[in-house]
Protein backbone atom coordinates (compact mmCIF):
# COMPACT_ATOMS: atom_id res chain seq x y z
CA UNK A 1 0.00 0.00 0.00
CA UNK A 2 1.35 3.30 -0.86
CA UNK A 3 1.95 5.56 2.11
CA UNK A 4 3.53 8.84 0.69
CA UNK A 5 4.66 10.10 -3.18
CA UNK A 6 7.47 12.47 -3.42
CA UNK A 7 7.90 13.96 -7.31
CA UNK A 8 11.10 13.50 -8.28
CA UNK A 9 13.33 15.26 -10.85
CA UNK A 10 11.64 14.55 -14.24
CA UNK A 11 8.18 14.25 -13.20
CA UNK A 12 8.62 10.72 -11.65
CA UNK A 13 6.81 9.74 -8.62
CA UNK A 14 8.35 7.24 -6.31
CA UNK A 15 6.12 5.45 -3.94
CA UNK A 16 7.07 4.47 -0.55
CA UNK A 17 5.60 1.30 0.75
CA UNK A 18 4.72 0.18 4.60
CA UNK A 19 7.40 -2.54 5.31
CA UNK A 20 8.38 -4.97 8.41
CA UNK A 21 9.91 -7.93 9.12
CA UNK A 22 8.25 -10.77 9.48
CA UNK A 23 10.63 -12.16 12.20
CA UNK A 24 9.46 -9.76 14.73
CA UNK A 25 7.19 -7.09 15.80
CA UNK A 26 5.21 -6.92 12.32
CA UNK A 27 3.96 -3.52 12.87
CA UNK A 28 4.28 -0.82 10.00
CA UNK A 29 6.25 2.68 10.28
CA UNK A 30 3.19 4.97 12.00
CA UNK A 31 2.45 8.38 10.77
CA UNK A 32 1.56 10.50 14.16
CA UNK A 33 -0.49 13.12 12.27
CA UNK A 34 -1.14 16.58 13.68
CA UNK A 35 -3.86 19.47 13.16
CA UNK A 36 -2.93 22.34 15.26
CA UNK A 37 -2.85 20.68 18.79
CA UNK A 38 -0.09 18.87 20.19
CA UNK A 39 -0.78 15.73 22.38
CA UNK A 40 1.24 13.14 23.53
CA UNK A 41 1.44 9.63 21.94
CA UNK A 42 1.83 6.28 23.49
CA UNK A 43 3.15 3.72 22.07
CA UNK A 44 1.75 0.48 23.14
CA UNK A 45 5.59 -0.90 24.40
CA UNK A 46 6.26 -1.54 28.29
CA UNK A 47 7.74 1.85 29.57
CA UNK A 48 6.00 4.19 27.05
CA UNK A 49 3.42 6.05 29.55
CA UNK A 50 3.12 9.86 31.35
CA UNK A 51 4.04 9.98 35.36
CA UNK A 52 3.36 12.26 38.17
CA UNK A 53 4.69 11.25 41.82
CA UNK A 54 2.21 10.97 44.48
CA UNK A 55 1.75 14.06 46.91
CA UNK A 56 -0.91 14.86 49.77
CA UNK A 57 -3.12 16.26 47.18
CA UNK A 58 -3.46 13.11 45.02
CA UNK A 59 -4.00 11.20 48.56
CA UNK A 60 -7.97 10.62 48.23
CA UNK A 61 -9.57 8.54 49.68
CA UNK A 62 -13.13 9.94 49.70
CA UNK A 63 -15.29 11.17 46.64
CA UNK A 64 -13.11 11.41 43.25
CA UNK A 65 -13.94 12.16 39.97
CA UNK A 66 -11.65 11.38 36.97
CA UNK A 67 -11.58 11.97 33.24
CA UNK A 68 -9.49 11.42 30.43
CA UNK A 69 -9.33 13.21 26.80
CA UNK A 70 -8.03 10.43 24.39
CA UNK A 71 -7.70 9.03 21.07
CA UNK A 72 -6.92 5.13 21.27
CA UNK A 73 -5.59 3.26 18.41
CA UNK A 74 -7.67 0.64 18.96
CA UNK A 75 -11.41 1.15 21.04
CA UNK A 76 -11.51 -2.48 21.48
CA UNK A 77 -7.97 -4.08 22.45
CA UNK A 78 -7.63 -7.36 23.07
CA UNK A 79 -6.62 -7.17 26.31
CA UNK A 80 -7.55 -4.55 29.15
CA UNK A 81 -5.85 -1.70 28.87
CA UNK A 82 -5.19 1.47 31.53
CA UNK A 83 -5.80 4.99 30.93
CA UNK A 84 -5.43 6.50 33.68
CA UNK A 85 -4.17 5.21 37.63
CA UNK A 86 -2.72 5.35 40.64
CA UNK A 87 -1.69 1.90 41.83
CA UNK A 88 -2.61 -1.35 40.76
CA UNK A 89 -3.66 -3.13 44.10
CA UNK A 90 -3.65 -0.24 45.47
CA UNK A 91 -5.88 3.05 45.00
CA UNK A 92 -7.33 2.88 41.31
CA UNK A 93 -7.39 2.50 38.08
CA UNK A 94 -9.51 3.28 35.10
CA UNK A 95 -8.98 0.28 32.71
CA UNK A 96 -10.38 -0.47 29.24
CA UNK A 97 -11.52 -4.03 27.97
CA UNK A 98 -13.19 -5.61 25.01
CA UNK A 99 -16.79 -4.69 26.00
CA UNK A 100 -16.02 -2.60 29.11
CA UNK A 101 -15.03 0.22 30.82
CA UNK A 102 -13.52 -0.13 33.95
CA UNK A 103 -12.73 1.37 37.36
CA UNK A 104 -10.23 -0.42 39.63
CA UNK A 105 -10.38 0.01 43.25
CA UNK A 106 -8.67 -0.91 46.93
CA UNK A 107 -11.36 -0.84 49.36
CA UNK A 108 -10.76 -2.14 53.31
CA UNK A 109 -12.00 -5.01 52.17
CA UNK A 110 -10.05 -5.98 49.14
CA UNK A 111 -9.81 -4.72 45.17
CA UNK A 112 -12.65 -5.25 43.48
CA UNK A 113 -13.10 -4.18 39.71
CA UNK A 114 -16.62 -2.92 38.64
CA UNK A 115 -17.36 -2.39 35.20
CA UNK A 116 -19.95 -1.56 32.51
CA UNK A 117 -20.63 -2.86 29.09
CA UNK A 118 -19.75 -0.39 26.69
CA UNK A 119 -20.18 -1.71 23.09
CA UNK A 120 -21.20 1.85 21.22
CA UNK A 121 -17.85 3.13 20.77
CA UNK A 122 -16.13 5.36 18.70
CA UNK A 123 -14.01 4.44 15.44
CA UNK A 124 -10.12 3.90 16.26
CA UNK A 125 -8.45 7.30 16.26
CA UNK A 126 -11.20 9.45 17.32
CA UNK A 127 -10.83 11.05 20.47
CA UNK A 128 -13.66 11.26 23.14
CA UNK A 129 -13.37 12.33 26.85
CA UNK A 130 -14.23 9.52 29.11
CA UNK A 131 -15.13 10.14 33.05
CA UNK A 132 -15.37 7.99 35.87
CA UNK A 133 -16.96 9.01 39.22
CA UNK A 134 -17.15 7.49 42.73
CA UNK A 135 -19.30 8.69 45.53
CA UNK A 136 -17.79 7.41 49.00
CA UNK A 137 -20.70 7.59 50.73
CA UNK A 138 -22.81 4.86 49.21
CA UNK A 139 -20.27 3.38 46.89
CA UNK A 140 -21.81 4.44 43.76
CA UNK A 141 -19.32 4.13 40.72
CA UNK A 142 -20.58 5.81 37.55
CA UNK A 143 -18.90 5.37 34.02
CA UNK A 144 -19.48 8.99 31.50
CA UNK A 145 -18.60 10.14 27.94
CA UNK A 146 -18.57 13.22 25.75
CA UNK A 147 -17.89 14.10 22.39
CA UNK A 148 -14.53 15.59 21.91
CA UNK A 149 -13.97 19.22 22.98
CA UNK A 150 -10.63 21.35 24.02
CA UNK A 151 -12.29 22.65 27.04
CA UNK A 152 -13.69 20.02 30.04
CA UNK A 153 -17.40 19.29 28.06
CA UNK A 154 -20.40 20.65 30.14
CA UNK A 155 -22.75 17.97 29.39
CA UNK A 156 -21.69 13.79 29.57
CA UNK A 157 -23.70 10.65 28.55
CA UNK A 158 -23.83 7.84 31.46
CA UNK A 159 -22.90 4.89 29.98
CA UNK A 160 -24.94 1.94 31.79
CA UNK A 161 -26.33 1.61 34.97
CA UNK A 162 -24.12 2.95 38.62
CA UNK A 163 -21.85 0.31 39.63
CA UNK A 164 -21.63 -0.24 43.87
CA UNK A 165 -18.82 -0.91 45.78
CA UNK A 166 -18.60 0.37 49.49
CA UNK A 167 -15.88 1.47 51.71
CA UNK A 168 -13.07 4.06 51.04
CA UNK A 169 -10.08 3.53 49.09
CA UNK A 170 -6.98 1.87 50.58
CA UNK A 171 -4.17 4.78 49.84
CA UNK A 172 -0.98 3.87 49.15
CA UNK A 173 1.71 6.96 48.98
CA UNK A 174 4.22 4.88 46.93
CA UNK A 175 2.06 4.98 43.49
CA UNK A 176 2.88 7.99 41.18
CA UNK A 177 -0.54 8.97 38.43
CA UNK A 178 -0.01 6.50 35.70
CA UNK A 179 -1.35 7.58 32.21
CA UNK A 180 -1.29 5.27 29.73
CA UNK A 181 -0.15 2.63 32.04
CA UNK A 182 -0.99 0.35 35.26
CA UNK A 183 0.76 1.61 37.61
CA UNK A 184 3.35 -1.17 38.91
CA UNK A 185 2.24 -3.59 37.01
CA UNK A 186 3.10 -3.48 33.34
CA UNK A 187 1.72 -7.43 32.24
CA UNK A 188 -0.07 -8.48 29.60
CA UNK A 189 -3.22 -8.31 31.85
CA UNK A 190 -3.06 -4.96 31.51
CA UNK A 191 -1.28 -3.66 28.66
CA UNK A 192 0.16 -0.03 28.31
CA UNK A 193 -2.45 1.97 25.61
CA UNK A 194 -1.52 3.09 22.28
CA UNK A 195 -3.05 6.29 21.76
CA UNK A 196 -3.18 10.06 21.48
CA UNK A 197 -3.34 11.74 24.95
CA UNK A 198 -4.73 15.44 24.88
CA UNK A 199 -5.74 15.75 28.82
CA UNK A 200 -6.16 14.12 31.83
CA UNK A 201 -7.85 15.19 35.25
CA UNK A 202 -8.50 14.30 38.61
CA UNK A 203 -10.59 15.56 40.65
CA UNK A 204 -11.33 15.48 44.98
CA UNK A 205 -14.88 15.43 45.29
CA UNK A 206 -17.35 15.11 42.46
CA UNK A 207 -16.87 18.14 40.01
CA UNK A 208 -14.66 18.86 43.10
CA UNK A 209 -11.19 20.65 43.79
CA UNK A 210 -8.83 20.07 40.37
CA UNK A 211 -5.94 18.44 42.45
CA UNK A 212 -4.43 17.07 39.00
CA UNK A 213 -4.71 18.57 35.49
CA UNK A 214 -2.22 17.37 33.09
CA UNK A 215 -2.77 19.10 29.91
CA UNK A 216 -0.74 17.80 27.22
CA UNK A 217 -2.04 20.15 24.32
CA UNK A 218 -0.86 22.94 26.41
CA UNK A 219 2.03 21.35 28.14
CA UNK A 220 3.57 19.65 25.37
CA UNK A 221 4.92 22.62 23.46
CA UNK A 222 8.05 20.97 22.01
CA UNK A 223 9.07 17.41 20.38
CA UNK A 224 12.30 16.89 22.68
CA UNK A 225 9.70 17.53 25.76
CA UNK A 226 10.83 14.76 28.35
CA UNK A 227 8.45 16.87 31.16
CA UNK A 228 6.69 19.52 31.63
CA UNK A 229 3.95 21.18 34.30
CA UNK A 230 0.48 20.24 34.95
CA UNK A 231 -2.10 22.99 35.29
CA UNK A 232 -3.52 22.47 38.97
CA UNK A 233 -2.64 24.44 41.44
CA UNK A 234 -0.48 21.83 42.71
CA UNK A 235 1.60 22.21 39.62
CA UNK A 236 3.14 19.11 40.01
CA UNK A 237 6.33 17.47 37.67
CA UNK A 238 4.43 15.53 34.61
CA UNK A 239 7.31 13.16 32.88
CA UNK A 240 6.96 11.65 29.40
CA UNK A 241 8.58 8.47 30.36
CA UNK A 242 10.29 6.30 27.16
CA UNK A 243 11.22 2.38 26.56
CA UNK A 244 14.97 1.22 26.27
CA UNK A 245 13.39 -0.45 22.66
CA UNK A 246 11.01 -0.30 20.03
CA UNK A 247 8.60 2.57 19.49
CA UNK A 248 8.66 5.22 21.88
CA UNK A 249 6.57 7.68 23.55
CA UNK A 250 6.12 10.47 21.19
CA UNK A 251 5.64 14.66 22.11
CA UNK A 252 3.36 15.77 19.01
CA UNK A 253 3.92 19.37 17.51
CA UNK A 254 4.03 18.47 14.14
CA UNK A 255 3.56 15.26 12.24
CA UNK A 256 6.20 12.79 12.53
CA UNK A 257 6.74 9.11 11.61
CA UNK A 258 7.29 6.95 14.13
CA UNK A 259 9.74 3.40 13.72
CA UNK A 260 10.74 1.17 16.05
CA UNK A 261 11.63 -2.62 16.13
CA UNK A 262 11.56 -3.69 12.58
CA UNK A 263 9.57 -0.76 10.77
CA UNK A 264 10.59 0.62 7.77
CA UNK A 265 9.94 1.76 4.17
CA UNK A 266 10.83 0.86 1.12
CA UNK A 267 11.16 2.42 -2.73
CA UNK A 268 10.96 0.53 -5.43
CA UNK A 269 13.85 1.42 -7.56
CA UNK A 270 14.02 4.19 -10.04
CA UNK A 271 16.62 5.60 -12.50
CA UNK A 272 16.89 8.85 -10.45
CA UNK A 273 18.10 6.85 -7.46
CA UNK A 274 20.56 5.20 -9.28
CA UNK A 275 24.14 6.87 -8.73
CA UNK A 276 27.29 6.60 -11.65
CA UNK A 277 30.41 6.40 -10.95
CA UNK A 278 31.01 10.24 -11.24
CA UNK A 279 27.49 11.86 -9.94
CA UNK A 280 27.30 14.29 -7.22
CA UNK A 281 24.53 13.54 -4.12
CA UNK A 282 23.22 13.92 -1.44
CA UNK A 283 21.79 12.05 1.70
CA UNK A 284 19.95 13.60 4.28
CA UNK A 285 17.46 12.47 7.22
CA UNK A 286 15.73 14.49 9.98
CA UNK A 287 15.59 12.11 13.06
CA UNK A 288 14.92 11.87 16.77
CA UNK A 289 16.26 8.95 18.73
CA UNK A 290 15.92 8.43 22.41
CA UNK A 291 18.85 6.82 24.60
CA UNK A 292 21.10 5.45 22.88
CA UNK A 293 21.04 2.67 20.27
CA UNK A 294 22.22 -1.05 20.53
CA UNK A 295 22.93 -1.67 17.21
CA UNK A 296 23.78 0.69 13.82
CA UNK A 297 20.42 3.18 13.01
CA UNK A 298 20.01 2.79 9.08
CA UNK A 299 18.25 5.87 7.93
CA UNK A 300 19.06 5.14 4.25
CA UNK A 301 19.69 2.07 2.20
CA UNK A 302 20.53 1.41 -1.41
CA UNK A 303 23.04 -1.19 -0.73
CA UNK A 304 25.25 -1.84 2.29
CA UNK A 305 27.97 -3.60 3.47
CA UNK A 306 29.55 -6.15 1.21
CA UNK A 307 27.01 -4.34 -1.77
CA UNK A 308 27.62 -2.24 -4.19
CA UNK A 309 25.38 1.30 -3.39
CA UNK A 310 24.76 3.83 -1.09
CA UNK A 311 23.40 4.27 2.57
CA UNK A 312 23.48 6.63 5.38
CA UNK A 313 24.02 4.66 8.62
CA UNK A 314 25.24 6.36 12.20
CA UNK A 315 26.72 3.80 14.26
CA UNK A 316 28.75 4.06 17.75
CA UNK A 317 30.75 7.10 16.99
CA UNK A 318 30.47 7.52 13.61
CA UNK A 319 28.54 8.04 10.22
CA UNK A 320 28.78 5.77 7.49
CA UNK A 321 28.02 5.14 3.52
CA UNK A 322 28.93 2.25 1.27
CA UNK A 323 30.54 2.17 -2.13
CA UNK A 324 31.38 0.97 -5.17
CA UNK A 325 32.35 -3.00 -4.81
CA UNK A 326 30.34 -2.52 -1.49
CA UNK A 327 33.38 -0.92 0.62
CA UNK A 328 31.77 0.78 3.65
CA UNK A 329 33.36 4.02 4.76
CA UNK A 330 33.12 5.68 8.44
CA UNK A 331 33.46 9.21 8.86
CA UNK A 332 34.98 11.17 11.96
CA UNK A 333 33.62 11.15 15.47
CA UNK A 334 29.88 11.86 15.00
CA UNK A 335 28.80 13.92 18.11
CA UNK A 336 25.50 11.64 19.51
CA UNK A 337 22.31 12.51 18.16
CA UNK A 338 20.53 10.73 21.41
CA UNK A 339 17.34 12.65 22.34
CA UNK A 340 17.58 15.01 20.46
CA UNK A 341 16.88 16.54 16.72
CA UNK A 342 19.33 15.94 14.31
CA UNK A 343 19.56 16.72 10.49
CA UNK A 344 22.16 13.63 9.28
CA UNK A 345 23.42 14.07 6.02
CA UNK A 346 26.27 13.13 3.93
CA UNK A 347 27.38 14.91 0.31
CA UNK A 348 29.71 13.74 -2.49
CA UNK A 349 30.81 16.74 -4.18
CA UNK A 350 33.67 15.54 -7.13
CA UNK A 351 36.37 13.58 -5.30
CA UNK A 352 35.05 14.89 -1.71
CA UNK A 353 32.49 13.27 0.31
CA UNK A 354 31.26 15.17 3.88
CA UNK A 355 29.51 14.31 6.47
CA UNK A 356 27.20 16.26 8.34
CA UNK A 357 25.41 16.28 11.74
CA UNK A 358 23.23 19.57 11.38
CA UNK A 359 25.58 22.29 10.38
CA UNK A 360 28.79 20.61 11.42
CA UNK A 361 30.92 18.49 9.36
CA UNK A 362 32.05 14.83 11.16
CA UNK A 363 34.20 14.18 8.54
CA UNK A 364 35.78 14.71 5.25
CA UNK A 365 37.13 12.38 2.55
CA UNK A 366 38.30 12.02 -0.44
CA UNK A 367 38.46 8.39 -1.13
CA UNK A 368 34.97 7.88 -1.82
CA UNK A 369 34.81 10.38 -4.52
CA UNK A 370 38.02 8.48 -6.61
CA UNK A 371 36.46 5.22 -6.96
CA UNK A 372 35.91 4.78 -10.56
CA UNK A 373 32.76 1.95 -10.26
CA UNK A 374 29.42 2.70 -10.43
CA UNK A 375 27.23 2.99 -7.40
CA UNK A 376 23.79 1.62 -9.62
CA UNK A 377 22.78 -1.76 -8.36
CA UNK A 378 19.07 -2.03 -9.39
CA UNK A 379 18.28 -2.62 -5.43
CA UNK A 380 14.88 -0.79 -3.84
CA UNK A 381 15.74 2.04 -1.44
CA UNK A 382 14.88 1.25 1.96
CA UNK A 383 14.44 3.97 4.58
CA UNK A 384 14.76 2.40 8.10
CA UNK A 385 16.58 -0.54 7.44
CA UNK A 386 19.55 -2.37 5.36
CA UNK A 387 19.94 -5.91 5.39
CA UNK A 388 19.51 -6.75 9.20
CA UNK A 389 20.21 -3.12 10.96
CA UNK A 390 16.96 -1.10 11.52
CA UNK A 391 16.28 2.85 13.03
CA UNK A 392 14.42 3.23 15.80
CA UNK A 393 13.99 6.88 15.39
CA UNK A 394 11.44 9.35 14.84
CA UNK A 395 11.68 10.63 11.29
CA UNK A 396 10.65 14.07 10.32
CA UNK A 397 11.66 13.85 6.44
CA UNK A 398 14.51 11.77 4.36
CA UNK A 399 15.30 13.45 1.07
CA UNK A 400 18.10 11.84 -1.65
CA UNK A 401 19.54 14.50 -4.25
CA UNK A 402 21.23 14.40 -7.48
CA UNK A 403 23.71 16.71 -6.71
CA UNK A 404 26.04 18.17 -3.61
CA UNK A 405 24.19 20.27 -1.43
CA UNK A 406 26.11 23.34 -0.32
CA UNK A 407 26.63 23.89 3.30
CA UNK A 408 24.27 26.71 3.56
CA UNK A 409 21.27 24.75 2.15
CA UNK A 410 22.07 22.19 4.61
CA UNK A 411 22.02 24.65 7.36
CA UNK A 412 18.89 26.53 5.92
CA UNK A 413 17.33 23.00 6.52
CA UNK A 414 18.76 22.68 10.02
CA UNK A 415 17.17 25.56 11.28
CA UNK A 416 13.79 24.74 9.22
CA UNK A 417 13.17 21.72 11.30
CA UNK A 418 14.60 23.83 14.80
CA UNK A 419 17.37 20.69 14.95
CA UNK A 420 20.26 21.35 17.41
Amino acid sequence: MAVAANRGTGGSVLDAQYGSSSTSNTNEPLLLAHTGTNYLYTSGVTGNFASTPHSSALDITGDIDIRVRVALDNWTPAVAITLVSKGYGACWYVFLGTTTLGLGVSLSGGTVFPTVTWSSRPANGTAIWLRVTRVASTGGITFLSAADSADVPASWTTLGTVTSTAGNFVSDSSKYVGIGAAVSNPSASFEHVAGKFYRAQILSGIDGTVVFDANFATGITSGGQTTFTESSSNAATVTINRSTSGRKSVAVVRPVWLLGTDDYFTVPDNALLEMTANQDFTVLAVVRQWGTPSANQVFISKGYYGLTGYSLVSGSGAQGFAGAGGTYYWYGSVTSISNSLAVMSMTRNGTTMTAYKNTTVQGVSATFGTMSGTLANGLPLNIGKDSGNFADTEILAVAVFRRALTATEIASIVTFYGAV
